[in-house]
């Protein structure tokens, strides 16, 4: 947290607009800071990654990343870390359907993790950019979840460069569409 308070302060970061976004282990760092800091995070972007205190320990970590989640006991585990206090926050989720390190099942414990944390009232999937795309809203219809699961993709970063690692150039702009999502208010 001290970290965020450093970047905010040298550029001027707005405190609405803080975002946690990861990859894989990072993306999970991005759901467990998202539910320790419910007033500074407004936005969680998660790649590859699963739900709050889903892999406790060397055994559960395990479970977690081979899908043996439990969408619902995170969402009660991170509200209380909340400390059930009322928030604003958005999240987008993303995964790619042949992800052999982290279980694609995790996307889905992510969109069941984040429905009580956001008031998640509807949803509707169709096919975008070769994924198969989900948008949820929350009771007054203002959109809250985006959850993304990209056709062919394994344990990767889509539209990114071919000099990174973990990245892959085709499927959607990755991280476009996840600040437009995030940042869009």
């Amino acid at each position: 947290l001290a970290l965020v308070a450093v970047v905010r302060a040298e550029h001027r970061v707005d405190a609405g607009r803080v975002l946690a976004v990861g990859f894989s282990a990072g993306g999970f760092m991005a759901v467990n800071l998202a539910c320790a800091a419910p007033d500074l995070v407004t936005g969680v972007g998660v790649v590859s990654g699963g739900p709050y205190r889903c892999g406790v320990g060397p055994a559960g970590a395990l479970q977690c990343m081979r899908g043996v989640v439990d969408g619902a006991a995170s969402a009660q585990a991170c509200l209380a870390t909340m400390g059930r206090r009322p928030h604003d926050l958005r999240a987008s989720l993303w995964h790619g359907a042949e992800d052999p390190v982290v279980n694609p099942r995790n996307l889905d414990a992510l969109v069941t993790m984040f429905a009580p944390l956001t008031d998640m009232a509807s949803g509707v999937t169709n096919v975008r950019d070769a994924a198969l795309y989900s948008i949820y809203r929350d009771g007054r219809g203002s959109p809250v979840i985006e959850a993304w699961l990209v056709r062919g993709l394994g344990h990767a970063w889509t539209g990114g460069d071919t000099r990174g690692t973990h990245t892959v150039p085709w499927g959607p702009a990755m991280t476009d569409a996840m600040l437009d999502f995030l940042l869009a208010r």
